[in-house]
């Protein structure tokens, strides 16, 4: 607490403690000779602290987008400028509102007027006709469109980052504390509401549905075996990209292994996995033929020791990455083919 202290002594002036703890926050702030202040703040631009289902909440990102896309500049540019200015604004000014929080309908119905506004009105205070409507403009020029940003569909790819590195990056903190409490990116397949869940983690929900992944955000996914310790037998789609427990629902109900890993329900045999699958009872005629035909995927499926040095991985499905693309988020959102060679989500 001394270092701590003087740390902030050294600057008290331009020091402020922020209230978590209405009680404590008076004695501690005369404490360490710092102003109090409350939340939500804005630091550097961004609301920090506040609701952002809430309009108020956006209205700081609003403004500079405006003031970027004012009338006034509308004037002197041509269509081409304009057009590029708008996409030069909106891959930058709201990059980090739009990589952490869902957007709501109504802000987001204001980005695209500021878009439609600028780009047709040249600079006129009165709003003119948009001769193309807005989803059109949006799609690449291969489509047709001018290859403007959907800051909807913008918005929703950045947010499958974040259920990306839940999945896939090593564990940090902030996935230890999400595991923790809601049970990882697993968690996310739950229809139910979880009590007491932060508005983030219901986003984050909703973005694991969208149709534009498929059935879900796992679909755009592929696993990649190596030591077994990650991939579940049943419930993981690493086989066909079909789970086994959607292609033999009735063996799935009296299995043992339910939740097991593949390396929980084998061993090595001479260099040679073989599978122990366990029942919950003997198994019926027509039962054991479902087994033989499932055991003749599994074998199909080729296991070495030299693969089993490396961690499992969860790799884009379009593309050999470990990462996901940006690029290829957003363009299956949009309905768009990816192309390999795109760069890094992680390095956008």
């Amino acid at each position: 607490m001394n270092r701590i202290s003087f740390a902030i002594l050294c600057n008290y002036v331009q020091s402020v403690a922020i209230t978590f703890c209405l009680f404590l926050f008076p004695s501690i702030s005369s404490y360490i000779n710092c102003d109090i202040m409350n939340a939500p703040f804005n630091y550097l631009g961004v609301m920090v602290g506040g609701n952002h289902k809430r309009c108020a909440f956006w209205e700081g990102m609003l403004t500079m987008l405006r003031n970027r896309l004012s009338a006034w500049k509308g004037k002197s540019l041509s269509l081409v400028g304009r057009l590029c200015l708008i996409k030069s604004v909106f891959t930058s000014l709201p990059l980090f509102y739009v990589s952490l929080f869902c957007m709501p309908t109504t802000v987001m119905r204001e980005v695209k007027r500021i878009q439609i506004f600028f780009l047709w009105d040249w600079g006129s205070e009165n709003m003119k006709i948009s001769w193309v409507a807005c989803d059109k403009i949006c799609q690449s020029k291969d489509k047709g469109g001018l290859g403007v940003i959907d800051i909807g569909k913008f918005n929703l790819a950045l947010l499958g980052k974040w259920i990306w590195k839940l999945k896939s990056e090593e564990r940090s903190l902030w996935k230890v504390i999400l595991e923790s409490k809601y049970g990882g990116w697993k968690g996310l397949r739950s229809q139910g509401q979880i009590c007491k869940e932060s508005l983030w983690w219901r986003d984050l929900r909703k973005v694991w549905y969208l149709e534009g992944w498929g059935n879900d955000f796992e679909d755009k996914g592929r696993w990649e075996v190596g030591d077994r310790k990650e991939i579940r037998l049943w419930e993981d789609k690493w086989l066909d990209n079909i789970p086994l427990l959607h292609k033999f629902p009735r063996l799935f109900s009296i299995s043992l292994d339910t939740g097991y890993t593949l390396s929980q329900v084998g061993v090595w045999n001479n260099n040679i996995w073989s599978w122990k699958l366990r029942w919950r009872r003997n198994l019926f005629v027509w039962e054991s033929s479902l087994v033989d035909l499932l055991m003749q995927l599994l074998d199909n499926k080729r296991l070495t020791r030299e693969g089993g040095v490396k961690p499992d991985k969860w790799l884009w499905r379009d593309v050999d990455y470990t990462d996901i693309s940006m690029k290829a988020a957003y363009k299956c959102l949009m309905g768009e083919k990816s192309v390999v060679g795109e760069d890094l989500f992680a390095n956008f």
